[in-house]
């Protein structure tokens, strides 16, 4: 009977133990969960909000985990200045999940202690696959006055309450007056940090590069503005606690770190045609507030340059010379970024590139791409001069090289059917209509020649008059009408 009771209590006490041990881990799961994470910086606003604020300066705040250590941290920034400084600091929930600890920050010293321009939805993620070491690529831009400009490649790594910032490539663009005229030379200089000179290919591509064989991951970030309204007076920090954590939580939500989209999928017709969409400022938004945008403007998706990475062109022909006008733009190696292109044709009269086809030259060799078009200039109604040659598209930058003319005539003014036609080579010889029709094919006789469809699609006025929706149709169906064949 004794040893019956002395199992009985032992039996309470051990079921005691445990409800003891089950109520010790349910709080200790209630303090690090992140909600009660988000609290403590909700009620510790006066570790991390920043001292030193100044009016027209624009604070930002996030949470993030980005050591993976499931310790929130929260981060404040600022950019001022026309160098585009920024100022990061990053502030910890500790260990006791009680207060928080401010990161040790090591800024890289190459260039007056660079710091990356954080403030960006997005950024990548290289983790090593063997030490699961974590490596983030972000932008530092600094500017001197309208003459220097440098875009740094940074890489940030975060471990130990430390955040250390090493600079890995630039691109800097220099320009000097070189006469008492005023003009001046642009001077681009890209390398590594150990001075390796880089092609501006190679520089888009620089992480990727040295991060080969890392799992690549993208990175989003949700920004707050710490000041309210814009009014450095009134700030996130100083709003009621349940306030404050709703902004908290929504920056949370918005950090995520996700396995990056495969090449295939990057690469593929669809993901280009929506990332041309959600870059338009690069080549729809400017070339629709230029003041040619009164008449007609159109967009075409091709591959002129068969490299499997697409072009967009917005163009516009306008004014008694059929003035054209055009914006080029390209889908960069990385397929996550649309540069503009470098347009080398002629300002004053680019070739009337508005056309439903082309003839298409192809060397067999080089698989390098010749489209013939015809830029024709009119002064008035009884004259008008009109250039064949052919438009090359490569590297990024499209020239127009003309191998002929025509110049039209009109002997009686008020008879425009009446007319003289004079055919010249670029030389100012005298050649023949066959001979000016073919001078492009004579030009290029080494080259197979083929047909380019193109499907020109009309833009609204505005881009305040067309969604995301309605633009991805329109470079759908343009891409949908190009063809080399």
């Amino acid at each position: 009977m004794v040893k019956k009771a002395l199992s009985s209590t032992f039996s309470i006490l051990l079921v005691l133990f445990t409800l003891t041990a089950c109520n010790t881990k349910t709080d200790i799961t209630d303090n690090t969960s992140v909600n009660a994470q988000l609290k403590i910086i909700a009620q510790n606003t006066d570790i991390w909000k920043p001292f030193d604020i100044y009016q027209g300066e624009h604070y930002k705040f996030a949470i993030a985990d980005l050591d993976n250590n499931s310790r929130l941290e929260v981060i404040t920034t600022v950019c001022r200045g026309t160098g585009c400084y920024s100022e990061s600091m990053y502030y910890e929930v500790d260990d006791t999940f009680s207060t928080l600890t401010k990161w040790q920050h090591i800024t890289d010293d190459y260039n007056k202690n660079l710091q990356a321009d954080i403030i960006s939805t997005k950024a990548k993620c290289f983790i090593n696959p063997e030490t699961n070491e974590r490596f983030f690529t972000f932008g530092d831009h600094r500017k001197d006055g309208g003459a220097y400009t440098c875009h740094y490649k940074m890489c940030l790594t975060y471990k130990n309450n430390t955040v250390t910032e090493e600079m890995l490539a630039f691109w800097e663009i220099s320009a000097a007056t070189t006469d008492e005229a005023g003009n001046y030379e642009i001077t681009e200089n890209i390398r590594t940090r150990n001075g390796d000179i880089l092609t501006k290919e190679n520089f888009q591509d620089f992480e990727d590069n040295l991060f080969e064989g890392f799992e690549k991951y993208d990175v989003s970030f949700l920004w707050q503005d710490l000041g309210i309204d814009g009014k450095a007076d009134t700030l996130a920090t100083d709003l009621p606690e349940n306030e404050l954590l709703s902004l908290l939580n929504e920056s949370y939500e918005g950090f995520t770190i996700s396995p990056s989209p495969t090449f295939e999928e990057l690469s593929s017709a669809k993901s280009q045609i929506n990332l041309l969409a959600e870059n338009k400022n690069r080549w729809l938004d400017s070339f629709l507030a230029m003041n040619f945008t009164e008449a007609e403007a159109y967009v075409c998706v091709c591959d002129l340059d068969n490299n499997s990475r697409l072009e967009v062109i917005t163009a516009t022909t306008q004014g008694s010379g059929i003035y054209t006008t055009s914006i080029w733009a390209e889908v960069m190696a990385d397929y996550q970024s649309v540069l503009q292109a470098f347009n080398n044709m002629n300002e004053i009269s680019e070739p009337d590139i508005i056309k439903d086809s082309a003839d298409c030259f192809i060397n067999p060799e080089t698989d390098e791409r010749y489209y013939t078009f015809v830029d024709t200039f009119r002064a008035s109604g009884d004259y008008s001069l009109s250039t064949i040659g052919f438009l090359y598209y490569k590297n990024r930058t499209v020239d127009f090289t003309g191998l002929a003319g025509c110049t039209s005539i009109a002997e009686n003014p008020s008879d425009l059917s009446t007319r003289t036609y004079t055919y010249a080579d670029n030389n100012a010889n005298i050649i023949t209509k066959k001979e000016f029709d073919s001078s492009v094919e004579t030009h290029l006789k080494d080259c197979e020649k083929h047909t380019a469809t193109f499907n020109w699609q009309k833009l609204p006025s505005s881009t305040d008059d067309i969604s995301k929706e309605e633009l991805l149709r329109i470079l759908t169906e343009s891409y949908q009408g190009f063809s080399v064949k």
